[in-house]
């Protein structure tokens, strides 16, 4: 889950094949729940991002670039 606590965003939103979806404008206030598939973001202005993850952070190693 993602929660733009402060200012202006773009996220790609992919499917669990690596293709993009959709884009999306995210401001304050936006939340975006992830259920599969991946993201990106570029930063439009200064923004602050609250991610909250199901589970223990295992590191570097569990995120997969594309």
């Amino acid at each position: 889950m993602l929660v733009v606590r402060k200012g202006h965003c773009e996220i790609d939103i992919y499917d669990d094949e690596q293709i993009l979806v959709e884009t999306l404008e995210m401001t304050t206030g936006d939340v975006m729940v992830m259920v599969s598939g991946g993201h990106g973001f570029r930063i439009v202005e200064d923004t602050v991002l609250l991610e909250i993850k199901q589970g223990p952070y295992i590191g570097i190693d569990e995120k997969k670039r594309f």
